[in-house]
């Protein structure tokens, strides 16, 4: 990757990763920047924001495929 990507993102990224074990290990398919947002207690435009710099993009209405976005997060870190 050829972007610098800050501590605090990393830190986020960190916690959006055990969200997404989470839901991995709960059968859940999808996951929107809404629902990552309220287990944080953080604007969901920030996550949207954080996710956009793993080029992973979510589908309108549904959210992000929780496997890939995973996998996006652990190639990134």
């Amino acid at each position: 990757m050829d972007k610098k990507i800050s501590d605090k993102v990393i830190n986020r990224l960190t916690l959006y990763h055990c969200i997404l074990l989470d839901q991995i290990n709960e059968n859940i398919e999808f996951i929107s920047s809404k629902q990552i947002a309220g287990l944080l207690n953080i604007d969901d435009s920030q996550v949207r924001k954080d996710i956009s710099l793993l080029n992973n993009s979510g589908k309108c209405r549904v959210g992000y495929i929780v496997k890939e976005l995973k996998a996006s997060i652990e190639k990134t870190l």
